[in-house]
């Protein structure tokens, strides 16, 4: 069966067949997690809840055990290489901000005393060489600044 994940209610037996041979088990079918934390004898694999707790065997603690255990699985694909959804959705705002600022380096040149609209916010010039435009470089805490006074990116 292929699935992202699956959360299985096993009262006071543990369902833990599917895995003999292939996760370690206490005698009484438990699977074993070690040094304090959810982690399995295989690595990138954790157990929660009933599957694991012979001890309390109840929802409430099932539960808890279950955000450990996806704690240790997201600290785990991290050290992997696999996605950080915050720097994702960062890394898309900053590429959404540049490509709209990009977009503006076209404007005429400004002057940062005479402009109350924060169009000039992000904008450092110099002279280009070999050009008659100046050369436009970017700041990352003016690029956000003017983000925010333009709205640009707030959808995300």
């Amino acid at each position: 069966i292929s699935c992202d994940g699956a959360f299985v209610a096993i009262g006071h037996e543990p369902n833990t067949k599917l895995f003999n041979g292939q996760l370690a088990m206490e005698s009484t079918g438990y699977l074993e997690t070690f040094n304090s934390s959810t982690a399995c004898s295989v690595e990138g694999v954790y157990a929660a809840g009933d599957v694991a707790d012979h001890l309390y065997r109840q929802a409430i603690t099932s539960a808890g055990s279950g955000a450990m255990a996806s704690l240790d699985a997201e600290r785990w694909l991290s050290t992997m290489g696999y996605g950080n959804e915050e720097e994702e959705a960062e890394a898309a705002l900053m590429a959404e901000l540049m490509s709209s600022f990009e977009d503006s380096k076209g404007e005429a040149a400004y002057n940062v005393y005479d402009n109350d609209d924060m169009s000039h916010v992000g904008r450092k010039e110099s002279t280009a060489k070999g050009g008659d435009e100046p050369e436009v470089e970017v700041d990352q805490d003016d690029l956000l600044k003017w983000a925010s006074a333009t709205g640009v990116g707030s959808e995300l």
